[in-house]
């Protein structure tokens, strides 16, 4: 199952499935991470019998971000009809999902439809509930005062020229006597069921304000509930704003795969997500570019039982020849095109974030699959000679600041997993010299390891006392040459290996050439998951430093002083020099607007 920790707080709708994909529940959450921690928790006996069962049954899980808690509910639904999951309790089918509709007529009339629109006319949603669709036809009713009466009824009354009781209450702005003005308020109304709902929330808001002050509370509370539907519409998710049917296909990728997401939309609902994750190492080029994995994927994943919409929505659109290939499969022509802005945009940045987190779920599954990891270290021990497999892991980066705030960070990994409660970081004052930096950095990694031996065992730190059977050094064969020298010097028996980003190249002791371990190997997966680790610690020791730094010399929030300037400008002048120039006395590299700020900043303190 997934760690608790990688599953993000967006709303979302999750599948649980069984050993060979099938879906045997379908549930949606307005916090993915909340709804699925309960099923993960060490005692189920609180569930219910049938979750309990489900639980046993699962073999994994897997999710759909989508924007709002409203379009997790309607595609949740959408699953549960289409894939009649052996665990769900299903839903009722006796009322189809409401939706909004503005007629064709000359004086569009407004009013609420389960199922399709006539022809002619438009229709906005669906919505999650009748009650939600009401309460929005209410909004647009108070806002732009559409007719909602029928076409017989608006016959009469046009007809002898006299306003029913809704045109006299102010409720309907009675076009059926003069229609002057209808139009703009069709098309407000319009524009506020296509999300643009900021200019009437601010004017139904006064207007309650206004009835309140009247002490006039029930008309204020139907204002009021109003109100929150618009506040929901506008939330209602991005893909209730796309028309028609249509897919988002978006791509992530990493040094190890590729992750193509797929968001099928109809009629405003997603009705499936599928999501097809592909091993770099399936191609011979070590690596698989966007422009060939998006269309062999939509070409596997459609066929004429399932074919694809008319509509596909991808950052790069297709090639002639991949949407003919697609055409056949459909009784439409396929078109592909790339949104630039409005629903379209939102729904492909959506896809986009449903791949990140697929590729993103990919990583964690290999890197916590105790057998995976084991074969790992079984491997890395192999090809770098040792005699048995690494279990502790320690991998150095350094970090500087336009040589000033030298840090080495070590980050730990224990039976190929990292464990950022054990990273360790050391000061240096070796400046911008990487070179004695790495030595520096060793030494006092040893050091410390000595010291803690000679402590009380209640009182000694562990992790720190024990130095690892593998030190991974960031760079090339001069930095591992420093490492290497210092591990001699101080007597202690260490492997050491660097690993060069540049060409993922790792270099042994006393070897200037480079080992080239493929792109799918296991080794060298274990290198890559240590250097990664080492550089976000270390850029989390650097950003502290920094901030620290910054904060000390009081010219934190000058403009045009960032991180880099600051400390070039620290390492060519103290700070009290500093507060006795002028503009013109400050050194020469700093623009002459950013000079004046100093120069005020420090007059102000």
């Amino acid at each position: 199952m997934l760690p608790v920790a990688e599953i993000p707080t967006s709303p979302g709708v999750y599948q649980f499935l069984d050993g060979t994909g099938k879906t045997l529940y379908v549930g949606k959450a307005k916090s993915l991470k909340a709804r699925l921690s309960q099923y993960f928790k060490s005692d189920t006996s609180t569930l219910h019998p049938r979750t309990q069962k489900m639980l046993e049954t699962a073999e994994s899980v897997t999710y759909t971000v989508v924007s709002s808690e409203a379009e997790a509910l309607l595609m949740e639904a959408s699953l549960v009809k289409s894939l009649q999951p052996a665990f769900n309790v299903k839903l009722r089918e006796d009322h189809a999902y409401p939706g909004v509709v503005l007629s064709g007529h000359r004086v569009p009339r407004i009013y609420i439809l389960h199922g399709p629109a006539p022809r002619g006319a438009t229709r906005f949603g669906p919505y999650p509930t009748p009650a939600h669709a009401k309460q929005l036809l209410s909004a647009i009713t108070l806002s732009s005062a559409l007719r909602p009466c029928r076409d017989t009824v608006f016959e009469h009354h046009e007809k002898a020229k006299r306003a029913c009781l809704l045109g006299e209450a102010g409720v309907c702005s009675a076009p059926c006597i003069s229609p002057e003005g209808y139009e703009e308020r069709v098309k407000d109304a319009r524009r506020v069921l296509e999300g643009e709902t900021k200019a009437v929330s601010v004017s139904l808001s006064r207007r309650m304000e206004s009835l309140a002050s009247e002490r006039r509370y029930e008309a204020a509370a139907k204002v009021r509930d109003a109100l929150q539907a618009l506040t929901e519409l506008g939330e209602s998710g991005v893909a209730a704003h796309v028309s028609g049917h249509v897919a988002a296909v978006a791509c992530a990728s990493d040094d190890i795969g590729s992750c193509v997401q797929i968001l099928v939309v109809r009629d405003g609902i997603i009705v499936s997500s599928p999501t097809v994750l592909l091993d770099n190492a399936m191609f011979s080029t070590g690596t698989i570019a966007h422009d060939v994995a998006v269309p062999a994927v939509l070409l596997s994943t459609f066929s004429k039982a399932s074919p694809p919409p008319p509509m596909l929505l991808l950052e790069t659109p297709l090639s002639v020849e991949v949407t003919e290939s697609l055409s056949t499969l459909s009784t439409r022509k396929v078109r592909s095109k790339k949104p630039v802005k409005g629903p379209s945009r939102e729904l492909l940045d959506l896809a986009q974030r449903n791949a990140a987190h697929a590729l993103s779920r990919a990583r964690t599954r290999r890197a916590q699959d105790a057998d995976s990891r084991r074969n790992e270290l079984v491997v890395l021990a192999d090809v770098l000679g040792l005699s048995a497999p690494p279990l502790k892991i320690e991998c150095v980066d350094i970090s500087h600041i336009g040589g000033l705030d030298t840090t080495a960070a070590f980050a730990v990994l224990e039976d190929g997993l990292a464990h950022r409660s054990r990273h360790r970081s050391f000061n240096l004052d070796t400046g911008n010299d990487d070179p004695a930096s790495i030595y520096q950095a060793v030494q006092k990694r040893i050091a410390a390891a000595v010291k803690q031996r000679t402590l009380p065992a209640a009182a000694r730190d562990k992790s720190l006392a024990h130095l690892p059977q593998l030190l991974v050094v960031d760079g090339g064969p001069t930095q591992l040459a420093a490492a290497v020298r210092a591990i001699e010097e101080s007597g202690e028996t260490l492997a050491a290996v660097s690993l060069a980003k540049r060409l993922e190249e790792v270099f042994l002791p006393g070897s200037t050439l480079p080992m080239r371990l493929a792109l799918d190997s296991p080794a060298l997966y274990v290198l890559q998951r240590a250097r990664d680790a080492a550089h976000d610690w270390s850029l989390r020791c650097s950003k502290r430093k920094r901030s620290k730094r910054t904060a000390l010399t009081g010219l934190e929030g000058v403009p045009g002083l960032g991180p880099k300037r600051l400390a070039q400008l620290l390492s060519s002048v103290s700070l009290s020099d500093l507060k006795g120039m002028t503009p013109e006395e400050m050194p020469v590299f700093l623009p002459v607007q950013v000079r004046l700020a100093i120069h005020q900043h420090l007059a102000s303190v």
